[in-house]
Formats: structure tokens, sequence, C-alpha cells
């Protein structure tokens, strides 16, 4: 919370979204990102960003079908074969 305060509102260089991102877009001239769309750095078009939108679906959606199984094993004594261990 103090970074974010000291970047986004209190800090003399910084201190605004605005020029947050003014100074990452001039820093993407001199320094482009390899891999990224156009160089920049606040993109999510590029092979990092996929991989990374990729993962948190999969780790979204990943604990739903152990959820299910479980809520069908505490509604239904014998679900699927498995034993409810519920009394």
């Amino acid at each position: 919370m103090y970074t974010a305060l000291q970047v986004y509102a209190t800090n003399k260089d910084l201190g605004s979204i605005t020029k947050v991102y003014e100074r990452l877009r001039a820093v993407e001239v001199k320094h482009p990102v390899a891999d990224n769309m156009g160089g920049s750095y606040v993109t999510m078009f590029s092979k990092s960003g996929i991989i990374f939108g990729i993962i948190n679906i999969i780790g979204g959606w990943l604990p739903v079908p152990a959820c299910a199984a479980r809520a069908c094993q505490l509604c239904t004594p014998n679900c699927a074969g498995v034993p409810c261990s519920m009394p």
C-alpha cells in the first residue's frame, strides 16, 4: 500500500498514473522489451502475457471439479462409488 501511494500519489517524479504511463512509454523507445508488441512495457500482447493468461484461466478453473466432487459427496452418500465421509 505504501509503495502504491508513493508511486501514484505523492512521489515528486511520478505522482500520478498518467506520469507513470508517460514514463513507461518514453522508456520503451530507448529500451524496448523483446517479444512484447512494439517493445512496450504496458502490453499483454506478448508471449509472457499469453502464458500468464493461460495459467490464470487454468488456475481459476482447476478447483471447480474438486469442489463439485466434494459437493456431490456431501449431498449423495454414495456418489460415483465413493462413500460419503459425512454422517
